[in-house]
């Protein structure tokens, strides 16, 4: 149903698949980028994301930039959260990033060892503030 054009896809989430050009392996070396299809093929969010995640409890984790993970423990872009549409709802200031689970996601600022937890919900408020 829909043709062989890209070098990655994950499975489809809520209606839409998380699609990968250029470089798609875990160790990404070469430029890539992220974006997502509906059920026809259709492009509905460009590839525009150096990382994504599926969509997860109407949300889906973007990274923003090359997006490559570094050796400190963290990306080398910054992670927000984009509605169906493709509109940041959560805009791209964490370091790391987990997926909604129960209306709450864990965010990092700062990499490995200096790295600070905490959660958001939905909206973006922080719930617990990041801390070590």
């Amino acid at each position: 149903m829909i043709s062989p054009q890209y070098q990655g896809i994950a499975p489809f989430s809520e209606e839409l698949a998380k699609v990968c050009t250029g470089d798609c392996s875990l160790g990404k070396k070469k430029p890539h980028q992220n974006g997502f299809i509906d059920r026809e093929g259709k492009l509905v969010i460009p590839l525009q994301f150096g990382e994504a995640h599926s969509f997860k409890e109407s949300l889906a984790a973007v990274c923003v930039g090359e997006c490559v993970w570094a050796s400190g423990g963290g990306y080398t872009g910054k992670w927000g959260f984009i509605d169906h549409s493709g509109h940041f709802v959560i805009n791209p200031t964490y370091d790391v990033v987990e997926d909604f689970e129960n209306n709450f996601a864990q965010v990092m600022v700062g990499t490995g060892v200096q790295g600070k937890i905490g959660y958001i919900d939905k909206s973006g408020k922080v719930i617990w503030q990041p801390s070590s």
